[in-house]
């Protein structure tokens, strides 16, 4: 009877181990290049949401100066406690430049669970087309028990922190200045700016090239025209009853808003690449801003004047537009969302208690309505929030400061 009972409860103690490896939490650790003679390693976060077989959440990596980011999808199996998650561009270990050659790689991990603490161990490892060009990381992940699933930002972060340069993509946002918005400024559209420039010089080749004043002002044509045609179908749609209300998707071959860089710091010097505007599309912006609903999803409680916010399209890459207003004010205007992260690095205004940060719909996508994952980070906490914009509302989060009680430069009255 006694032997009996005893491997009834080794039993029962093993299904409950078992039941309890599960891949969902926030994992950190470092990667190391496998090649003689190199001694590159990338600072690595991995925020992982397990769904029966499947996994999700976002993957991160800090490398010498660049910080990058994805939404990513993987699987999970139970018998061998193995997780897998294909396509994750990584920079070239060799790479000299933040912009350098990506390789595409997988990771594989293995789950190791117990009461001390809980490691993934595994490798990220190219495909057979690019195994003698970029080597395997290896890497070992530990899992963050203090906060769960919304971890606070890698606890290795002096080196990347210390090091780290804004990237073209990044833009970093004063609330309360009353300057031109800063606006993230994407690859694609330099690459679309060169491509137009050649189609023209080959159709036209007898025409005089515009001055610099002529083609601002021809970039600011545009930039109202494609602010009216947003206006007029957002009036549209408001005039519309709510029961008969049809998704309306805007033409594909509206053309994105293209803005000269006039001048780029580091985040040291507070500023970031500035754009140059004109007050009257900003105020269109803003007017059709105004007329739709706000929708709010969430407080989130943060302990810091400076955040960092990021963007993914957490669905169907489906061509989701969306500009992103601070306390109503336009800080990021018609930036086309991925599964690569869209970072914005935004001071609070200090006067305020309560600040709003709101995710205005360009379009909807192939797949209405524009959705979004906003990951906000304040340097001690990271929040998840999944947001869904239409051309009548406006998804928005209040961030709410905290007020500190430990601050050690703080003036200490004595008593009497």
């Amino acid at each position: 009877m006694f032997k009996k009972l005893f491997f009834w409860t080794i039993a029962l103690i093993l299904t409950h181990q078992s039941q309890a490896q599960s891949a969902s939490g926030s994992w950190y650790g470092k990667a190391d290049v496998a090649a003689q003679g190199s001694f590159s390693n990338y600072l690595t976060e991995l925020v992982l949401q397990q769904k029966g077989n499947e996994v999700e959440g976002v993957f991160g990596y800090y490398f010498k100066d660049t910080y990058q980011s994805f939404f990513v999808r993987g699987k999970y199996n139970k018998e061998t406690r193995e997780v897998t998650i294909p396509n994750l561009p990584m920079l070239l270990y060799a790479s000299t430049a933040r912009n350098g050659i990506e390789c595409p790689m997988s990771f594989i991990g293995k789950l190791m669970v117990s009461q001390a603490k809980s490691t993934m161990n595994g490798s990220f490892y190219p495909s057979d087309k690019y195994k003698y060009t970029c080597p395997e990381l290896k890497v070992n992940f530990t899992m963050d028990r203090t906060e769960g699933t919304a971890t606070s930002v890698l606890r290795n972060m002096a080196v990347g922190q210390r090091f780290w340069k804004p990237q073209g993509e990044d833009v970093v946002v004063e609330s309360g200045k009353k300057e031109e918005p800063a606006v993230a400024v994407t690859e694609n559209v330099k690459e679309e700016a060169t491509k137009k420039a050649e189609e023209v010089a080959k159709t036209d080749p007898v025409k005089k090239p515009l001055t610099k004043a002529e083609e601002e002002a021809k970039r600011n044509e545009e930039m109202i025209r494609n602010a009216e045609q947003a206006k007029k179908e957002a009036e549209a749609i408001a005039k519309e009853q709510p029961a008969e209300r049809k998704p309306v998707v805007p033409s594909t071959s509206t053309a994105r808003v293209e803005v000269p860089v006039t001048k780029s710091l580091s985040p040291a010097e507070n500023n970031a690449t500035k754009i140059s505007t004109t007050p009257k599309l900003e105020e269109m912006l803003t007017e059709a801003f105004k007329k739709r609903t706000k929708v709010y999803n969430k407080d989130l409680d943060v302990e810091s004047d400076s955040i960092r916010i990021t963007f993914y399209d957490n669905g169907d890459i489906d061509g989701d537009t969306i500009s992103v207003f601070l306390n109503g004010a336009p800080v990021l205007t018609n930036q086309m969302i991925t599964d690569r992260g869209t970072n914005i690095y935004v001071k609070l205004d200090s006067m305020k208690s309560v600040n709003e940060i709101s995710m205005f719909a360009q379009n909807l996508g192939k797949y209405p309505p524009n959705t979004a994952l906003m990951v906000v980070t304040d340097g001690m906490t990271r929040y998840e929030v999944y947001l869904s914009s239409s051309l009548t509302q406006t998804a928005t989060v209040r961030l709410v400061r905290k007020k500190r009680t430990d601050d050690p430069h703080r003036l200490k009255l004595k008593p009497n």
